[in-house]
């Protein structure tokens, strides 16, 4: 039953399930019940179609079902699954720059740079593949570049902000890309003052 339901998540009909609160709620359900790489197959689905998704819900509210499992799913995957993720998140400028002014979007683009820094502190650099490394780096230095275009007022705090994301950031960029960053990453890694 949990393959058919699975086969039927990655078919052409993906989308269309998206577009509805019942679909998203079968997908967020679906997630945590699949084998790891199933589970990274549909993650992937959702962030290949982030894009026309976040604009079907601007509101923030739909898309919210699927946080818990997607991040969850993110926080136990390799490098090279990784990688893959944000380099479909960063495929299009656009999906990424509307994807931080997004709660959903956020959440996930600071949960992908929070599990980036998770494996390069627990991983010796001669383990890494030099590879992925290099590419890594580079999507690093996208958004990077990605998040300094998208105004302060327009950045949207993720649901758990992610403190290492600017030790990350320190870790891959120059003294000058941070400086240019600095207010940014407040707002999207640290959590919000209680009032």
């Amino acid at each position: 039953m949990l393959y058919s339901l699975y086969k039927y998540v990655i078919s052409d009909d993906f989308l269309h399930l998206m577009m509805v609160r019942k679909g998203r709620k079968l997908v967020a359900r679906c997630i945590p019940n699949l084998e790891k790489k199933n589970a990274e197959d549909v993650v992937m689905l959702v962030l290949k179609r982030l894009q026309v998704l976040l604009k079907k819900d601007p509101q923030d509210e739909g898309l919210m079902v699927l946080h818990d499992p997607v991040v969850r799913t993110i926080q136990s995957c390799d490098l090279k699954s990784l990688v893959q993720f944000l380099s479909t998140v960063l495929s299009e400028t656009d999906t990424a720059s509307q994807a931080l002014q997004n709660k959903f979007g956020s959440s996930v683009v600071c949960t992908l740079i929070h599990r980036g820094e998770v494996l390069y502190k627990d991983t010796s650099p001669l383990d890494i593949d030099n590879q992925l490394q290099t590419e890594w780096c580079q999507f690093v230095h996208d958004l990077a570049s990605i998040l300094a275009t998208v105004p302060l007022e327009s950045l949207v705090k993720p649901k758990l902000p992610q403190t290492t994301i600017s030790g990350h950031f320190d870790r891959l960029l120059n003294k000058k890309q941070i400086a240019s960053l600095e207010d940014k990453l407040k707002v999207i890694a640290e959590p919000q003052a209680v009032s």
